[in-house]
């Protein structure tokens, strides 16, 4: 998570950040929050988005680590809801 931190001290060094509150609540999750509680408020649909849409997770990953993941992501979704009636 270090390399995450370091991304949003860059990004809040800026005059006037954008999405500062978002980037301080980063900075708070990622310098002191266990993994797990982290992992649940990012990924909680209504209040997560937000934090997801300004996450400094996104530069650590190439592009196509990125695509992996999500399809690994999709794929456990797709399993857990099961098929479709």
């Amino acid at each position: 998570m270090r390399p995450c931190l370091r991304l949003v001290e860059e990004w809040l060094a800026t005059p006037n950040p954008p999405a500062g509150k978002w980037l301080e609540q980063w900075r708070e999750m990622l310098a002191h929050w266990p993994v797990e509680r982290l992992a649940e408020v990012v990924l909680d649909e209504l209040g997560g988005q937000t934090l997801r849409q300004c996450s400094p997770l996104g530069p650590l990953f190439t592009p196509r680590e990125r695509w992996k993941l999500l399809e690994e992501i999709n794929r456990a979704m797709a399993a857990e809801a099961g098929p479709i009636p």
